[in-house]
């Protein structure tokens, strides 16, 4: 047996800066959360239905509403691991001689405001893109928070 050690924590480091500062790592997750955030839309149609109907029969039962949230926050994810990708597209050199030296994960990359982000990358927004951003980075902030997940609960559950 070989007295050679492996140095794990070295492996890590350099498995870590080779996924971070490549950007089809980031692109690959953008498409993952996406394809993810697709499947809640058709439950998300029968809540929207439910609420068209309810505003034409105040009788008509609406859908739970349980898809809202985590869909615009996995679109959200989505939105900031693309915007992320670009900035390690253009920046991966830097970033990866900024993780070396200080082995710390670049802090424009902590970032989860996606209108900083969009600068970040100097992204041209059009009309009415800015607020969509602005709605996207708060719901990637507050949807995934179980106060917000309450609401759902029957009555009752919360008190065991």
């Amino acid at each position: 047996m070989s007295s050679d050690k492996v140095d794990w924590d070295a492996v890590h480091k350099s498995n870590f800066e080779s996924a971070a500062f490549w950007e089809v790592h980031w692109i690959a997750k953008a498409r993952d959360l996406y394809e993810s955030a697709r499947k809640l839309e058709p439950a998300l149609e029968a809540v929207w239905d439910s609420y068209r109907e309810r505003a034409k029969n105040f009788g008509a039962r609406l859908e739970l509403d349980h898809y809202n949230g985590p869909y615009f926050m996995l679109m959200s994810f989505a939105v900031e691991n693309l915007l992320k990708g670009a900035a390690v597209s253009r920046n991966s050199l830097e970033y990866k001689r900024e993780f070396r030296l200080n082995e710390k994960f670049p802090s424009e990359l902590k970032r989860h405001d996606l209108l900083k982000l969009a600068a970040l990358v100097g992204l041209v927004l059009a009309a009415g893109e800015e607020d969509l951003l602005r709605r996207l980075t708060r719901g990637a902030t507050w949807f995934g928070r179980s106060i917000f997940q309450s609401r759902y609960e029957p009555e009752g559950s919360l008190s065991r």
